[in-house]
């Protein structure tokens, strides 16, 4: 069994035979979209533009999941009754016969109360290091 936190890219690369794609044409196919949003939700954008800009350099990993991270999520609302943002979740499945598990920092699955099948999954492979100022 494969514990989410104990995994490296490189062994994740092996063990599902997984090949970083340089040129995807899905992707800035997806970018180039038109995207209607509101007055109040580019105010929002722009304030926590502001705010990363003014403060990333000096915020650590937690006040950059608590200012930043965590309240982009929750403007893009990925709550519903068929899906929802988890974390921290004690998650479990099978990918290719091998089973994985863990407690990933964060979900996008469907499911209502607790996660089903993932659509995005993020955990920290390792811990981010900041450049010596």
């Amino acid at each position: 069994m494969l514990n989410f936190k104990d995994c490296t890219l490189a062994q994740l690369d092996a063990t599902f035979n997984l090949e970083q794609i340089d040129d995807c044409q899905i992707l800035p196919a997806w970018l180039l979209k038109e995207l209607e949003i509101s007055d109040l939700e580019r105010q929002i954008i722009v304030m926590f533009q502001q705010t990363l800009k003014s403060h990333v350099r000096d915020w650590n990993e937690m006040e950059l999941i608590q200012h930043f991270i965590g309240p982009i999520f929750s403007s893009v609302n990925f709550s519903s009754k068929k899906f929802g943002l988890f974390a921290e979740r004690s998650f479990s499945g099978t990918v290719d016969g091998i089973e994985m598990s863990g407690r990933p920092d964060g979900i996008i699955a469907s499911g209502f109360r607790k996660p089903k099948k993932p659509y995005f999954l993020f955990s920290r492979v390792q811990e981010r290091k900041r450049p010596e100022r």
